[in-house]
């Protein structure tokens, strides 16, 4: 499967979560970390990785 890049806006939008709740979850461990972007200053999230935290909340909030 191909993965890309979002950015902060494009992670808060998918996961219906405010920046600063991604970070404050970030924070605790509770979130995918972001990947620093190679000759850049700024960092991306890997959509996969969000995918897959979107995924583990549905299967956690089944129960």
């Amino acid at each position: 499967m191909s993965d890309r890049f979002l950015t902060k806006e494009q992670v808060s939008e998918k996961v219906g979560l405010a920046v600063s709740t991604i970070y404050k979850y970030m924070k605790l461990g509770e979130f995918p970390k972001q990947h620093k972007i190679i000759g850049g200053k700024s960092a991306r999230w890997s959509e996969n990785q969000i995918n897959e935290w979107i995924e583990e909340q549905i299967k956690n909030n089944a129960a």
